[in-house]
C-alpha cells in the first residue's frame, strides 16, 4: 500500500475487508453495522494517509463500493433519525454529540 501499487491502495484494502466482514459476520448485530470496525485497520494503523476528497467524489466512491457489493441502486441522502431502526441486536441505537461512533454494552452510538 505504501509503495502505491495498483490494486493495493487504501480503498482496495477497505473493499477487501468489507467483503470479508460481509462473508463472515452474517448474523444481526455481529459486525455489519457501519460504526463497527470488525478487523479493518485505520489508515494511521496502516501507515498511510487517510483518503480525503470533496463530497461529490466521496459519494461516488461510496456508490461504487455499494455497487461492488451488489447494491447498484444505492443513493445518498442526509442523515435522519427516522431512517434508523433504533434497536439492533438487543441494544439501543442512539444519536449523541461525539466525534466517533461507539459500541457499548448497552448501545450503539451514531455521532
Amino acid at each position: 500500500m505504501r509503495q502505491g501499487k495498483p490494486g493495493f491502495g487504501l480503498r482496495d484494502y477497505q473493499l477487501m475487508r468489507g467483503a470479508w466482514t460481509t462473508k463472515n459476520k452474517r448474523t444481526a448485530g455481529a459486525g455489519l453495522l457501519s460504526w463497527t470496525r470488525v478487523f479493518a485497520r485505520t489508515p494511521a494503523e496502516l501507515g498511510v494517509e487517510a483518503y480525503v476528497a470533496p463530497p461529490p467524489e466521496m459519494a461516488s466512491t461510496v456508490k461504487a463500493a455499494a455497487k461492488f457489493y451488489g447494491a447498484g441502486m444505492v443513493g445518498a441522502a442526509p442523515m435522519n433519525e427516522t431512517y434508523v431502526n433504533m434497536r439492533q441486536g438487543g441494544k439501543d441505537i442512539v444519536f449523541e454529540d461525539s466525534d466517533v461512533p461507539a459500541v457499548t454494552a448497552q448501545k450503539y452510538v451514531i455521532p
